[in-house]
């Protein structure tokens, strides 16, 4: 099984719904007077894949996005998700390789 084809049968309700309540935890969290340039969303592979779906489509701007050998989730309709005056724009994706390990970074400075 490739990558494409496990990315043909995402769950898509399941990954909205998650990226929903993210943005919740977002608003709650500038609800209780956080600044959300501020707020810094991050993780590690599936949790990275959710910061960079869920930074990307947030609709205030956060102060950084970051994901750590993670990948694209809705990949074909990702663009589509993203506000037309969305505050998080992608400034840099990395790939580095360690000796015989290889980490793929996603860095968004935004």
């Amino acid at each position: 099984m490739s990558f494409d084809d496990i990315q043909q049968h995402e769950d898509e309700a399941g990954i909205t719904r998650s990226q929903a309540y993210v943005h919740s935890l977002i608003a709650k969290e500038i609800e209780k007077g956080i600044p959300s340039e501020r707020i810094v969303l991050g993780g590690f592979s599936q949790g990275g894949a959710m910061s960079l779906m869920s930074g990307v489509t947030a609709p205030t701007r956060l102060g950084g996005i970051f994901g750590l050998s993670c990948y694209l989730l809705l990949r074909g309709k990702l663009r589509d998700m993203v506000p037309s005056e969305s505050p998080n724009k992608v400034y840099t994706i990395s790939r580095i390789e360690i000796e015989h390990l290889t980490l793929h970074i996603y860095i968004m400075l935004i």
